[in-house]
This record gives structure tokens, C-alpha cells and sequence, in this order.
């Protein structure tokens, strides 16, 4: 799928109303971080990048803990909030597939809530792969099931997106052809949002 796809959906269907723009940010904003970011702070990094980064929710809880923030996202007024709301971060306009950084240039990468977007999610993890030396942490809002579903949504004003569950049997053999494993996996309970986070794993 071509990145304009991408960039379209979020820019006409989110950003293009403020309405829509504001169940957004209050949905995204009520995912409890604390609990990922207690975790981490036991492992000691000190540079992140955040891939889909949004708005940046999740920089105050880095600064907090010491950790570098670097962002990325694709959607193009996403971002320029950001650095008008926090001037002094790096946060770059970025696809998954194709990130602006070194092998091995930051000590964790992390992407909630994007693998489910994408036609398919294994190019993007082996990015993530290329840019840490440490860890990789994946939340997911549409956690892996046995039976995989694959949701292509209708386009909206020359947009489109996934919304897909992979099959478990999937997203383990992305993980081992990635020397990937999951050393901790966080569950949270899915509340009134649809967009409310379920699971963060942490792989190393």
C-alpha cells in the first residue's frame, strides 16, 4: 500500500475534524503507560524511539524516566504539532518500513498500535529490529488470535487502513525469524475505548 494511502486516511479522516481529532487524542491518551514505562526504567536504557508516534503522548513519560525520545509518524500534521507543542525533541515524518536511523542506533523502538494498520507487518518489524540494540516493545490494541482476520476498511477521501488481527501462529514466526522473544508482556483491560491498548510486549 502506498504511503499517500496512509497519510490521507489520518490527515482527512482525523486531523481533517476536530471532533474526530479530539475522540482521538482522548482515547490514545487514556492507555495506562505507566505500566510499560515502570518496566522499563528496570532495564535501564537511555534512548527510545517511538515509531507512530501520534502526538507524542508518550515523551513526558521518557523525560521522566531519563530516556532520549526520538518519534516518528507518518501523518504529516501529527507532527508538526508535536514540534510545536515540544520544539526541542526530534520527531521526524517517517514510514515504518523506512526509518531515518543507524543499525543499531537506539536502545529501544517501540510501535503501539501500528501493526494492525499495515496490509502486512513483517517488513515493518524487521525495521525496528535494524534501528535497536536492545528492545523491542510492540503494543497491540487487536492482540494476535489462533484464527487470523484481515480488515481492509473502506477508502475515506483517497485514504485507506487495516484494521487486522494476525493469527498467533503468524506473529510467532515473525518473532523467531527476527531472534526475537518476549521477555515481558503487559495485559491491560480493554475499557470503553475501541482503540484502548490490550497488550505491550517487551522482546529482547
Amino acid at each position: 500500500m502506498e504511503r499517500q494511502e496512509y497519510e490521507n486516511y489520518w490527515e482527512d479522516w482525523i486531523c481533517a475534524s476536530n471532533s474526530r481529532f479530539s475522540e482521538f487524542s482522548s482515547c490514545i491518551g487514556r492507555n495506562p503507560r505507566e505500566k510499560v514505562y515502570d518496566k522499563l526504567k528496570q532495564y535501564g536504557m537511555k534512548t527510545i524511539l517511538d515509531v507512530g508516534c501520534g502526538l507524542a503522548l508518550d515523551y513526558p513519560y521518557c523525560k521522566d524516566i531519563g530516556l532520549e525520545y526520538s518519534g516518528v509518524d507518518i501523518t504529516r500534521s501529527f507532527v508538526n504539532k508535536v514540534k510545536k507543542q515540544y520544539p526541542k525533541i526530534d520527531v521526524q515524518v517517517a514510514r515504518i518500513q523506512d526509518l531515518p536511523f543507524d543499525d543499531n542506533s537506539k536502545n529501544v523502538v517501540q510501535v503501539r498500535a501500528v501493526f494492525e494498520h499495515l496490509p502486512e507487518f513483517e517488513s515493518a518489524l524487521k525495521e525496528l529490529v535494524r534501528v535497536t540494540n536492545n528492545l523491542v516493545v510492540i503494543g497491540w490494541f487487536l492482540p494476535p488470535e489462533e484464527k487470523e482476520k484481515i480488515f481492509l476498511l473502506e477508502k475515506v477521501r483517497g485514504g485507506k487502513v487495516y484494521h487486522n488481527i494476525y493469527s498467533k501462529e503468524r506473529v510467532d514466526k515473525a518473532l523467531i525469524d527476527n531472534n526475537l522473544k518476549i521477555v515481558e508482556k503487559i495485559k491491560i483491560l480493554k475499557e470503553d475505548s475501541s482503540i484502548n491498548y490490550m497488550e505491550t510486549w517487551i522482546c529482547k
